[in-house]
């Protein structure tokens, strides 16, 4: 402990020793016995209150990769620090202690304890966006390791949902990415189905004609709903009908800003048996005419956008393959396959023999879904120098 106690004085006083201490400092830590040092919580906490960043951060990646193994640091003490490094304008000390924080009140039932629940809310009510937005990732972490730990962070969970409510749009965007993955759980989802955040982001989504400015968030709210349909495509279908117009007006429109997360949302919906059949349902066609379109629009398409499509595509006619044959989505997907490639693949082949690599890379995987298809198989037979 001597050791790394007067090396972190020689940071703090000689500037001209602090590249050669910083590396002392982290083999020091990387070195202790952890089951052998009596003092290691307040070794820990000593170079987190340290003043040097730098020095904060050896201790924070050492926390972070001992934590599981050092029952020393599961205590309240270690809580409070990590709830202060969250402060932190570092973000090597900041975002890591997200992490932490998620485990350690995982962990016994320190979210009983009254005084973290003052100290998390007091953090809240005290700070930035920023920190704030640490803290619902924190409570996030927690709430999907089970629903009991869901129910005892539901006091963060209320005041970051309370945060959508608010004008400031670059705010709700962030919540919105937080909250996402709260809802690729079944008791995530329910929760924010009971606490009415589904029904709140609809209601925005069917004002955005009428309010320019609600246009910002179409992005969040397309990735948001498209990680919900990831897991529960059929959710989408059946609650929330005006996210479907929403998506095939982003892709028809054109605009690149939009379409990132417009196609990503259509292949999560479209990927699995139940999307397919949902998609294929919709009045006029709709489906078919959004994929044509796409495959009409790839040319003027910037790279990293082609990319996407391809790789929509390829979830599109995706099929589990040990799966028994399911007919009528082999139907499902031949008549889409006719609609965007027509009898063979020279569109694809195009995108197959490009000399970017991400393009061609995401062609040829499109390609490996569409194999799988006894139509996909007499494509590739009839199309000319396909292999060369």
């Amino acid at each position: 402990m001597s050791i790394v106690n007067d090396t972190a004085k020689i940071l703090t006083k000689f500037s001209s020793f602090r590249d050669l201490a910083y590396d002392i400092l982290e083999i020091c830590m990387t070195n202790l016995k952890l089951d052998d040092e009596p003092d290691l919580s307040e070794i820990v906490e000593k170079i987190i209150k340290h003043p040097n960043n730098k020095v904060k951060t050896v201790a924070v990646r050492f926390v972070e990769k001992n934590l599981v193994k050092c029952p020393v640091l599961h205590n309240t003490s270690t809580i409070f620090l990590f709830i202060e490094c969250l402060k932190s304008n570092e973000t090597s000390v900041g975002v890591p202690s997200i992490q932490i924080l998620t485990e350690l009140l995982s962990m016994h039932n320190f979210l009983d304890d009254p005084a973290v629940k003052q100290q998390l809310l007091s953090v809240i009510d005290s700070s930035d966006d920023v920190v704030k937005l640490r803290i619902y990732s924190v409570a996030v972490g927690v709430a999907r390791k089970s629903p009991s730990a869901l129910d005892k962070v539901s006091f963060l969970l209320d005041r970051c949902i309370s945060e959508i409510e608010k004008a400031d749009v670059l705010v709700m965007m962030n919540v919105l990415e937080v909250l996402k993955d709260l809802s690729l759980e079944i008791s995530g989802l329910c929760y924010l189905e009971n606490k009415g955040v589904f029904a709140r982001l609809i209601k925005k989504v069917e004002t955005i004609a009428e309010d320019p400015l609600a246009s910002i968030l179409v992005p969040g709210l397309m990735k948001f709903f498209g990680a919900v349909a990831i897991v529960f495509p059929e959710k989408i279908f059946n609650a929330y009908p005006a996210l479907i117009d929403l998506l095939f007006t982003c892709i028809l429109a054109d605009d690149f800003s939009l379409l990132f997360t417009a196609l990503d949302t259509f292949g999560h919906l479209a990927k699995f048996d139940d999307g397919k059949r949902a998609l294929d349902a919709l009045e006029g066609d709709q489906c078919l005419k959004a994929l044509t379109h796409i495959s009409q629009s790839i040319p003027t398409y910037p790279s990293e956008l082609k990319v996407r499509a391809l790789e929509c595509f390829e979830n599109v006619f995706w099929i589990d393959v040990g799966a028994p044959r399911n007919n009528q989505i082999n139907f499902i997907c031949h008549k889409w396959f006719s609609g965007v490639f027509g009898a063979d693949f020279s569109s694809l082949l195009t995108f197959c023999h490009n000399p970017f690599e991400d393009i061609s890379m995401s062609a040829f995987k499109l390609l490996k879904s569409l194999a799988c298809h006894d139509f996909g198989q007499r494509a590739v037979a009839s199309t000319g120098k396909f292999l060369l």
